[in-house]
């Protein structure tokens, strides 16, 4: 009412300047409403404590901030903003000399993300672990795999390529670490009548041996949706450099599951099939599936075999 008060008082009774400015102040709301309702990104700082003592015997280079890359509605990230502001990291709430400390980044900010659930979205972290080094020792990067089953519900499917956070971690040793060691897996586990998106942290396999790793733990995302089915023709691909070949019929009829999100962008050039046969001679052969997009699932082809003949046989 103060406001309306002043406003009247500016005007002094000039009813075409109190509209205007009632209307512009209406409208400033209006577009901060709407402003803050629609998504926005912002880098939020969040400052790394240590133990005293280690901080004056360590051995590394230690970062004082955690720097987060968020994406979220305008109100969510001036709450999330104002949270972080209280929010600090301990690495090390117990200062181990002997041994190298490190600490996944995600471990480090999940209990403040968990306020959020999916409401925030992290597009980039630095860095991605805490290496606290206590002595010297053997270290190499090694990728992040998986070891486990998904079962699905009817009609439900994959619909993006799954993936791992952090994709790779530091494997360290006391001693030389072997060449062929280049992926580390995940503990072995099957995902039962799966319907929505996975986002589950899985505990990683430690080789035998002396050996510890950068983080513990991996965070697994794997998109899942309704499927629908699609059929396509797709020609048969000639897998024969000695002969000009020609099939009877040349194509395959493909039916498959795909994501409806998928469904248009699914289109016969996306699949390849070629043939095998056990002589040159062969009349009939068999159909293989040699490529397709990553999201479709339950494919099945016919014919599976079709006649074949050859001509124009290259002499060697």
């Amino acid at each position: 009412m103060s406001a309306l008060k002043n406003i009247f008082s500016f005007g002094r009774g000039n009813k075409s300047s109190v509209t205007f400015l009632i209307c512009f102040v209406l409208a400033t709301c209006i577009w901060v409403l709407n402003s803050l309702n629609n998504s926005h990104a912002t880098t939020v700082r969040i400052p790394v404590s240590y133990d005293l003592k280690f901080r004056d015997r360590a051995t590394s280079q230690i970062p004082e901030f955690l720097e987060i890359d968020v994406k979220a509605r305008g109100f969510t990230l001036m709450e999330f903003v104002k949270v972080s502001r209280r929010y600090k990291i301990r690495p090390l709430e117990n200062s181990n000399f002997s041994t190298d400390t490190v600490m996944s980044s995600m471990d480090a900010v999940w209990p403040l993300m968990r306020e959020f659930g999916k409401e925030i979205e992290i597009t980039r972290i630095h860095p991605k672990q805490f290496f606290l080094s206590g002595n010297k020792s053997f270290s190499k990067k090694v990728a992040v795999k998986g070891n486990f089953r998904l079962k699905f519900k009817p009609s439900f499917l994959e619909s993006g390529p799954f993936v791992f956070y952090p994709d790779s971690v530091f494997l360290f040793s006391s001693t030389p670490i072997p060449e062929e060691m280049k992926d580390i897996y995940t503990e072995n586990i099957v995902f039962e009548n799966a319907d929505k998106d996975i986002f589950r942290k899985l505990k990683l396999q430690l080789p035998r041996g002396d050996y510890h790793l950068s983080s513990k733990e991996s965070w697994l995302l794997i998109p899942i949706e309704p499927g629908t089915e699609i059929t396509l023709e797709v020609p048969i691909i000639s897998n024969n450099r000695y002969a000009s070949e020609v099939f009877i019929p040349n194509y395959v009829k493909v039916t498959c599951l795909v994501p409806l999100s998928k469904f248009t962008g699914t289109k016969p050039g996306l699949f390849s099939f070629v043939t095998e046969a056990s002589a040159l001679n062969s009349d009939k052969v068999i159909v293989r599936l040699k490529r397709k997009p990553y999201w479709a699932g339950k494919i099945r082809w016919e014919p599976t075999t079709v006649k074949r003949f050859a001509k124009n046989i290259k002499s060697s």
